[in-house]
C-alpha cells in the first residue's frame, strides 16, 4: 500500500443526491491520484457513474448504513478511510484539510458540518442533531463523532472492527466511542467542511427519524453512560414519558444557549423541541422494563 492512498466510503440507499456528493468529491483541490471512492448500497436511479475513481458495490437489497460501511471497509485498499454520507456535499478543500491533520500525526479526524440548502424541516433536523459539530466550532478533541464527515487511519478502523449492524441510527456514535475507548484520539477539524442536506422534508419525516434515533441511542447511551452521561430515567419507561416535556425543554434550551450562533435559526426552536419529545418516546420504547 503506497503512502497517501485514500478510500472514500459512501453508503447510499437510492440517494437522490448521490450524484452531487460524487461531483463534490471529483472536484477536490487535493490530487486524486491514489484515491478510490466506494459507493455501497442501491442506486435504482443510476445516479452513480462509475469510472477509474468511483466504484459501485451493490448490496442487492436495502441494508442499514452500518452494514454498508462495513462492506465499504472490507472493499477498501487505502491507508485512510474517509467517510461521507450521500446527503452531503464536500467543500473543495475537504480532503486537503483532513489529510493536513493526518500529516501532523492525527489518526482520527472529524470534520465540521454546515447546514446545506434544504427545506425548513431539514434545517430543524440539522439543528436538533448536529449542533455539536458545526463548522463554527473550535478545533478540539472529541469523545465521539458522526461518520458523515470522518477520516480514520485504516489500522485504527481494523483495530476497532465493524459498525454495529443492529443499530439503524446511532451506529456512528457507538463506533467512534469504541475508537476513543481503545485510546485513539478523535481530533475535530471544523474547516474540513461538508454541507448536510437530509432528505427529511416534512414534519412527520423528522419526527419519525427522531423517534428512531431515540430508540437506538437509548441503547448506546446505556452502553456508555460515562461518555454520554445517560440519565437514570433511560432505565425506566414511565420516567422518560412522564418527564419528557421537561427533559425536552431543558435539552432544547441547552442547544441554543451553548451555541449562541444558532440564534439565526431560532425559528426552528418549536420543531427542535418536538424532536426531543419524539426522541423520548422512541427511547421509552427501547426500555427493557
Amino acid at each position: 500500500m503506497r503512502d497517501g492512498e485514500l478510500s472514500i466510503i459512501v453508503p447510499s440507499l437510492n440517494s437522490v443526491t448521490i450524484d452531487r456528493t460524487l461531483d463534490s468529491l471529483r472536484g477536490q483541490t487535493r490530487p486524486l491520484a491514489g484515491t478510490e471512492i466506494i459507493v455501497v448500497g442501491l442506486d435504482d436511479a443510476a445516479l452513480v457513474k462509475e469510472d477509474r475513481l468511483v466504484r459501485f458495490v451493490s448490496t442487492g437489497k436495502a441494508v442499514c448504513a452500518a452494514a454498508a460501511r462495513n462492506i465499504g471497509m472490507e472493499e477498501a485498499n487505502g491507508q485512510y478511510f474517509l467517510f461521507i454520507d450521500s446527503d452531503c456535499v464536500a467543500e473543495a478543500d475537504w480532503m486537503e484539510k483532513l489529510m493536513a491533520r493526518h500529516v501532523l500525526g492525527e489518526k482520527v479526524v472529524a470534520g465540521g458540518v454546515a447546514f446545506g440548502q434544504g427545506s425548513y424541516w431539514a434545517l430543524c433536523d440539522n439543528v436538533s442533531r448536529l449542533h455539536e459539530f458545526v463548522a463554527s466550532g473550535e478545533p478540539r478533541h472529541l469523545r465521539y463523532a458522526p461518520t458523515l464527515n470522518l477520516s480514520v487511519a485504516s489500522e485504527v478502523a481494523r483495530d476497532v472492527g465493524g459498525f454495529n449492524e443492529g443499530l439503524h441510527s446511532g451506529e456512528d456514535i457507538d463506533w467512534t466511542i469504541r475508537v476513543a475507548n481503545l485510546g485513539h484520539v478523535i481530533y475535530f477539524e471544523p474547516r474540513a467542511l461538508v454541507y448536510h442536506s437530509p432528505d427529511r422534508n416534512s414534519f412527520s419525516a423528522v419526527m419519525r427519524y427522531a423517534a428512531e434515533s431515540g430508540f437506538n441511542m437509548a441503547h448506546v447511551r446505556l452502553r456508555y453512560p460515562d461518555v454520554l452521561r445517560a440519565p437514570f430515567l433511560l432505565r425506566y419507561r414511565w420516567g422518560i414519558l412522564a418527564l419528557s416535556p421537561v427533559v425536552s425543554l431543558c435539552v432544547t434550551a441547552m442547544i441554543f444557549v451553548r451555541n449562541p450562533w444558532l440564534v439565526r435559526y431560532l425559528h426552528t426552536l418549536p420543531v427542535v423541541f418536538a424532536t426531543k419529545m419524539a426522541w423520548c418516546v422512541g427511547a421509552a420504547q427501547a426500555d427493557d422494563g
